[in-house]
């Protein structure tokens, strides 16, 4: 029953790893290379993809944290409780606030808030 249950965050996990891949692929020194975008508090428009969504509970109900990649191969962050309704490697356009930057991992990524899909 646990192999069962575990099926879906397995092939998550390999879904993302293939689409960090890919961009390492496209990457002009074969690695993927994050820095910040913008400054705190920016109102930017982007298009990136989509790589994974990780959820959570806290005192005040479920949160998603989705995880885009741009063009360039850096690191979006979108800390939300509202459910989105995307598929892993698919492109969108974001409309959004910066938040902040921080480091996990040793990838600079970009903290975005107040965030709609366009």
């Amino acid at each position: 029953m646990g192999f069962a249950a575990s099926i879906v965050s397995s092939f998550t996990r390999h879904i993302e790893r293939e689409i960090e891949k890919e961009m390492k692929a496209t990457s002009a020194k074969q690695e993927l290379i994050s820095g910040y975008i913008g400054e705190i508090g920016q109102k930017i428009q982007v298009e990136l993809k989509f790589v994974a969504c990780h959820s959570f509970e806290t005192q005040w109900g479920t949160t998603d944290i989705l995880k885009f990649l741009d063009a360039e191969g850096n690191v979006f962050i979108w800390k939300t409780a509202t459910c989105q309704e995307l598929e892993q490697g698919q492109t969108v356009k974001i409309k959004g606030t910066i938040k902040d930057h921080s480091e996990y991992a040793g990838a600079k990524q970009t903290i975005l808030t107040r965030c709609k899909i366009a």
